[in-house]
């Protein structure tokens, strides 16, 4: 019950995180007030702030709040039942496993594009790597 409480709490805590920095992205796509320089765009295939915004509100704000309601009320939902990759647990379970790779996943791939050192692609590689042996 206490890593269930856990889970949730640290979901919560992302999903606010996430739907607040994405709102204001989709808000202000193109920064602001100087607080998101275009500078960190540069090495991006993106001209402004509004599809990474739009990724960060659905699939790390949205998707969170679902994990979390399908972690507490334990429904059941046939559409997230088919992409669980542990079908003897709970779908919520599962999410939440996507919803941590997600995480990792758009923080790397956004290192990596918004950096233009070396260090930052040494970085995305060593991380890559790691979750994948992970």
């Amino acid at each position: 019950m206490k890593t269930r409480n856990l889970l949730v709490a640290l979901l919560l805590f992302l999903s606010v995180g996430a739907l607040f920095g994405g709102g204001a992205f989709l808000l202000f796509p193109e920064g602001w007030m100087g607080m998101t320089p275009e500078l960190m765009l540069q090495h991006s295939p993106f001209k402004n702030f509004l599809i990474p915004g739009l990724i960060l509100f659905t699939v790390l704000g949205l998707m969170p709040i679902y994990v979390v309601w399908g972690l507490i009320k334990r429904k059941d939902c046939k559409i997230a039942q088919l992409v669980n990759i542990y079908p003897d647990m709970h779908w919520s379970n599962s999410w939440s496993v996507y919803t941590g790779l997600s995480r990792l996943l758009f923080g790397f791939t956004w290192r990596s594009i918004s950096c233009e050192d070396f260090i930052g692609y040494i970085h995305f590689i060593f991380s890559t790597v790691c979750c994948c042996w992970w």
